[in-house]
C-alpha cells in the first residue's frame, strides 16, 4: 500500500516526465529506476553536465526540487533554475526550495 500511495504521489504531484528524463540521463539504469531525484513544478535543468555522487542507499525522494510548502505565489509563475557543473555529494531527506536558483560550480568544498 506505501508502495502505490508513494506512485500516485509522484505521478500527481510532480513533474514526473522531467524526473524520469533527468534521473536516466545522470545515474546508471539501475538507480535512476528509484527515482533519486524528484522534481516539483517548473523546473529548469539547462547545462546540468556536471554528477551527482549519492553518499547512502538510494531510496525514492532522496532530493526533492521545486518544494514550495505555502503557496504566496502561483506556481504557474514560479521557476526553479537547477545546475550542476561539478560534482554534488547527496545524502538524503534534501528539499531544494522552489522560485530560486541553485548552481553547483566545477569547484566544490
Amino acid at each position: 500500500m506505501k508502495r502505490i500511495r508513494l506512485l500516485l504521489w509522484l505521478f500527481f504531484k510532480t513533474n514526473f516526465i522531467k524526473t524520469i528524463l533527468f534521473n536516466y540521463k545522470l545515474f546508471p539504469l539501475k538507480v535512476a529506476c528509484k527515482l533519486p531525484i524528484v522534481f516539483k513544478g517548473r523546473v529548469n535543468t539547462k547545462g546540468c553536465d556536471g554528477k551527482i555522487i549519492l553518499t547512502e542507499p538510494v531510496k525514492t525522494a532522496m532530493v526533492i526540487v521545486g518544494v514550495m510548502p505555502e503557496e504566496i505565489f502561483s506556481k504557474r509563475y514560479v521557476s526553479t533554475r537547477f545546475k550542476i557543473s561539478g560534482s554534488l555529494y547527496v545524502g538524503s531527506n534534501i528539499q531544494i526550495r522552489g522560485g530560486g536558483q541553485s548552481m553547483f560550480p566545477k569547484m566544490v568544498f
